[in-house]
C-alpha cells in the first residue's frame, strides 16, 4: 500500500504542476492536498488505502480489458485489409486457386530436394 501512495502522490504532484501552470487554482488546491494525504497515510497508516486500491484496480482492469480490444481489433482489421488490398491491387493470389480445365492434378512438387540420411544425426 506504501508503494500505491507514494505513486499516486507523485501523479498527484504532476497533476498539480498542470494546474499551475494553466492558472487553475481550485485544481492545483486539490490535488495539493490529495498529493498530502496520500503521502501521510503513506507514511503513517498505509492500510487505510486498502478500499481505494481495490476501486482503483477495479477500474484498471476494466480499462485495460477495453483498450486491449479496441487496439487488438484495430491492428487486426487494419493488417489484414491492408494486406488484402495490396494483394488484390497486385493480383497475386498466395493460395493459387486458378481452376483449369485442362490439368490432371493440382499438386505441385516442392522445389527442394530430399536431404541426405547423415543431416539427420546432429539436429541440433
Amino acid at each position: 500500500m506504501r508503494s500505491f501512495a507514494y505513486i499516486m502522490a507523485v501523479f498527484s504532484g504532476l497533476f498539480t504542476v498542470v494546474f499551475w501552470y494553466f492558472e487553475f487554482i481550485l485544481g492545483q488546491r486539490i490535488f495539493t492536498s490529495l498529493m498530502a494525504l496520500l503521502i501521510l497515510f503513506g507514511v503513517f497508516k498505509p492500510v487505510l488505502l486498502q478500499p481505494f486500491y481495490i476501486c482503483w484496480m477495479f477500474l484498471a482492469r476494466i480499462l485495460a480489458f477495453i483498450n486491449t480490444h479496441i487496439i487488438l481489433a484495430f491492428i487486426f482489421y487494419t493488417l489484414f485489409t491492408v494486406i488484402g488490398l495490396l494483394l488484390r491491387f497486385f493480383r497475386n493470389d498466395p493460395l493459387d486457386r486458378d481452376i483449369e480445365n485442362e490439368t490432371v492434378s493440382y499438386w505441385q512438387h516442392p522445389e527442394q530436394e530430399k536431404l541426405p540420411r547423415d543431416h539427420f544425426d546432429r539436429q541440433f
